[in-house]
């Protein structure tokens, strides 16, 4: 019988001449003597040399480490007739990559998951000199170019009403504050407590009332240490950034602190329960943002709002009783609006 293929079991190198025929449904292999050797399905028969014109080509059963190396090219023809015999794809295919980008989406997911929940699980371990450290850099980045109000009458009625509120806010000690001479209608929590006010944020501020709401709301983010919290989270995605070759500067990044919306309305139910227990008036906070609605509509707001949910849904979440004593007294109020007063 002549052969017209070499059958190579894979254990050794040597290779056994063959005669190969094809049946309907497999391809049988026998010695040049006749004898039957092995029989493999046309189903799982794979070619796994290049596509290159030749009389010779080299085939895989599906399971196996033998290969058969055909050289009849009348039956490659056959085979490749009957729809066998093309070589693998070089490329990917369609199945290939779909796994790949379900893969990717997984990671994604993985990924999303580990930047959410891991500032959660760090935030409580992560030493105050740290703290320090990240509002050292952050406050630098927030008072470039703007003057630190001094106002000695000014600086103390808020000292007073920053001890009453953090006081019924279960704050302790009292944060420090810094009013910065700024246009900006906005105030800040650092890492370590501290809370930065704009002096844009006071002007804005139709009475003490609606500053006691923005102080109680900024210490709803202080007990909850949400600063450092996103910190960690901007960390994370500042590290993430330059591992993909982009750049990026934690403490730009973090003059826009946002914390997202359910950490906002947490801060602000926190707002009104503080307000409450100190026995001040508890509707400050919504008449402050229903004003800003009004005066700047819920688009475009470059400071306190833009980075928060809107304006009108949080005035109505925020609508509270006008019960209990005003923040500041006239004097003090009108020493707190003057605090930035050049002297």
């Amino acid at each position: 019988m002549n052969t017209n293929a070499t059958l190579f079991d894979g254990k050794t190198a040597a290779g056994q001449p063959a005669a190969a025929e094809l049946t309907p449904t497999h391809i049988a292999l026998r010695t040049a003597g006749g004898e039957r050797m092995i029989e493999w399905p046309l189903a799982g028969l794979k070619r796994t040399d290049a596509d290159v014109p030749g009389a010779s080509a080299t085939f895989r059963p599906r399971a196996g480490a033998e290969r058969l190396e055909i050289h009849d090219p009348a039956l490659l023809a056959r085979l490749l007739q009957a729809g066998i015999g093309r070589p693998s794809p070089g490329g990917w295919s369609a199945r290939g990559w779909a796994a790949i980008a379900a893969g990717f989406a997984v990671a994604l997911g993985v990924a999303a998951t580990l930047i959410e929940a891991a500032p959660s699980l760090a935030v409580h371990v992560v030493p105050h000199s740290l703290e320090r450290g990240w509002s050292a850099g952050i406050e630098a980045a927030l008072s470039a170019g703007s003057r630190r109000c001094t106002g000695t009458t000014g600086r103390r009625a808020v000292t007073g009403l920053m001890a009453r509120l953090a006081d019924a806010a279960g704050v302790s000690p009292a944060p420090a504050f810094t009013v910065l001479d700024s246009p900006m209608i906005n105030a800040f929590t650092l890492p370590d407590g501290r809370i930065i006010i704009m002096q844009g944020l006071i002007a804005r501020a139709e009475d003490p009332d609606e500053l006691a709401g923005v102080i109680a709301h900024e210490l709803g983010h202080v007990s909850k240490r949400d600063p450092t919290r996103e910190t960690l989270r901007r960390l994370e995605l500042n590290m993430l950034a330059r591992s993909l070759g982009w750049g990026g500067s934690v403490a730009g990044q973090m003059t826009a602190l946002s914390y997202g919306r359910r950490a906002e309305a947490a801060a602000d139910a926190s707002a009104l329960q503080t307000l409450r227990r100190a026995h001040l008036r508890a509707d400050g906070l919504a008449r402050f943002f229903s004003l800003l609605q009004t005066s700047d509509g819920s688009d475009g707001l470059p400071a306190f709002l833009s980075d928060h949910p809107t304006t009108e849904s949080r005035a109505l979440s925020l609508q509270a009783s006008a019960d209990g004593a005003t923040a500041l007294d006239q004097a003090g109020w009108s020493a707190v609006r003057a605090m930035c007063d050049k002297r």
